[in-house]
């Protein structure tokens, strides 16, 4: 997911990154919360400042630079939107 650089700045990159972190929330609280655990994204260098801004945390691996969000944290940004 990523937003073409002549539309940053219109919150487009806040909205996709909301819906993403609610739908999660929304998955963990189905039958079996214990089935999601988080959400990780890889983002773009530009973008890690952005995410971290809604809490994600760095959990960079030999695979590359990744962020995670604890499910906690998706299930209590959710509750706010």
């Amino acid at each position: 997911m990523a937003v073409h650089v002549d539309s940053r700045g219109n919150k487009f990159g806040e909205q996709m990154l909301l819906d993403v972190i609610n739908k999660t929330a929304m998955a963990a609280n189905a039958d079996n919360p214990a089935a999601v655990t988080g959400l990780f994204v890889d983002p773009k260098h530009q973008a890690i400042d952005f995410c971290k801004k809604y809490g994600f945390i760095d959990a960079t691996s030999d695979q590359g630079e990744l962020l995670y969000i604890p499910i906690q944290h998706c299930i209590t940004l959710s509750a706010d939107l």
